[in-house]
């Protein structure tokens, strides 16, 4: 499974979503990924930037969150010190894709994509596991 050849190459997947925390639990179960803690926008919105930084390191998911908010964690995130890449599909996600190192998108977002590195990818979703 693709998710499991991650993490053997030590690359930690986080689910950062507008969804409600119990769908994307779900779909951390269906995909294999351990759920871990959840945090909401307004969990985040409690936190200052230490704060969110530790809880980064423990939780898997991030749900009901603005696009803002998913900016926010990709920041802190690289301000850590980690090399961070985002895979959105749509507005929503045009901030965090302009903070991360590599942005990955399989539509066509509105942004102007010479902002950020985007690599352009078409893939059914349900043959994704099936990559060497």
């Amino acid at each position: 499974m693709a998710l499991a050849r991650l993490a053997e190459l030590g690359v930690t997947v986080k689910v950062i979503t507008g969804d409600h925390p119990t769908v994307a639990a779900r779909v951390c179960d269906e995909l294999g990924l351990p759920p871990g803690d959840a945090r909401t926008g307004t969990d985040i919105d409690r936190f200052d930037d230490h704060q969110l930084a530790e809880k980064i390191t423990t939780t898997a998911i991030f749900a009901r969150v603005d696009p803002e908010q998913k900016a926010r964690i990709v920041r802190v995130q690289r301000r850590a010190g980690l090399d961070v890449a985002f895979l959105g599909d749509g507005v929503n996600d045009a901030l965090a894709l302009h903070a991360v190192d590599v942005g990955i998108s399989g539509s066509a977002l509105s942004y102007p994509l010479h902002h950020w590195h985007t690599v352009w990818v078409s893939v059914h979703y349900r043959t994704a596991s099936s990559w060497p």
